[in-house]
C-alpha cells in the first residue's frame, strides 16, 4: 500500500514508539483502503508532525471487528516549518458552500478561519447550534489535511459577531478586503510583508453594509478587487487564500 495515505493519530510519539489509532482511523484503513499488517502509511497530528509507521496489529484485509483499534510503529518523526501566518474570516453562509471553503483553505493551508455573523449573512440558532457548527467545519478540515497531506490542521475560531471580528483584526499586521472596487489583485500582494500576521475578509453574498465598510476602512483594510465578475463567498475566500499563501511562500523561498 502506497505510504502517501494519510491518517489522523492523537498525541506526538516518538520513533520506535508504537501507538493505538482511534476506532475511525482504524477503520477506515482497513475496512476502506484494505490495509493489512506490514504496510507503511503516513500519520498527521494536525500540529505539524508527520510520522512514518508500519501497522504492526489491528486486522486483516477483510477488515476490522466492531471496537477494535489498529497498532501502529512509528519509524521515523519529521516536524514541519511552522504554518504559514494567513488567515481568512468568512459570513456564515449556506452549509454546503461553506464546506467548500473551509476544505479547499484548509488543503491550501490556511493557518485559521474565522467564521462571523453579519447584517447579510445566514444565521440560524443561537450558541449551542454555533458549537455543532463549529464541530462539523473542524472534521471537514481534518478530512481535507487528510487528502491533502497538510501537516498544520486549520483551526476553527468561534463564530464571531461583527464587533468581535473589528477587534479581532487589530491583531494582523496586513488586512486585506475582497471588494469589486478594490486595488488589483495581481498588484496588492506586492504588499506583502513575511513578517506580518495577515488575514483576508470576504463578504457575504448580499455585501457589506455602508456602516460595515466604514468599520472595515477604520480597522486599516486593503480593498482587492478579484475581478470582472461577482463571485460567491466561497470563491472569493479560495482566491484570496492562495494569493496570499503562494506570496507568502515566495517571500519565504
Amino acid at each position: 500500500m502506497s505510504s502517501e495515505r494519510y491518517f489522523i493519530i492523537h498525541g506526538s510519539p516518538s520513533e520506535g514508539e508504537s501507538d493505538n489509532l482511534c476506532e475511525g482511523e482504524s477503520r477506515h484503513l482497513f475496512s476502506v483502503v484494505r490495509a493489512k499488517p506490514g504496510d507503511e502509511v503516513t500519520l498527521l497530528d494536525g500540529d505539524g508532525g508527520s510520522y512514518r509507521a508500519v501497522i504492526r496489529t489491528g486486522g486483516t484485509i477483510g477488515g476490522l471487528k466492531k471496537g477494535a483499534r489498529v497498532t501502529a510503529e512509528i519509524l521515523s518523526v519529521t516536524k514541519a516549518g511552522p504554518a504559514f501566518a494567513v488567515d481568512i474570516a468568512m459570513p456564515l453562509i449556506k452549509s454546503h458552500r461553506m464546506d467548500f471553503a473551509i476544505e479547499k483553505c484548509a488543503e491550501l493551508g490556511v493557518r485559521r478561519i474565522g467564521p462571523f455573523r453579519c447584517e447579510r449573512s445566514i444565521w440560524k440558532g443561537g450558541e449551542a447550534e454555533a458549537g455543532k457548527k463549529q464541530e462539523r467545519l473542524e472534521r471537514k478540515v481534518a478530512s481535507a489535511c487528510k487528502q491533502s497531506g497538510n501537516p498544520w490542521f486549520t483551526k476553527i475560531d468561534p463564530v464571531a459577531s461583527f464587533t468581535e471580528l473589528l477587534e479581532r483584526l487589530k491583531d494582523y499586521g496586513s488586512i486585506f478586503l475582497a471588494d469589486a472596487g478594490g486595488r488589483p489583485f495581481s498588484s496588492t500582494f506586492g504588499l506583502l510583508k513575511e513578517d506580518h500576521d495577515m488575514i483576508a475578509v470576504v463578504g457575504p453574498e448580499g455585501g457589506f453594509t455602508d456602516m460595515e465598510m466604514e468599520g472595515f476602512a477604520s480597522a486599516g483594510a486593503v480593498t482587492v478587487s478579484l475581478g470582472l465578475n461577482r463571485l460567491r463567498s466561497e470563491t472569493s475566500a479560495f482566491l484570496m487564500a492562495s494569493g496570499m499563501i503562494l506570496c507568502k511562500k515566495d517571500l519565504q523561498g
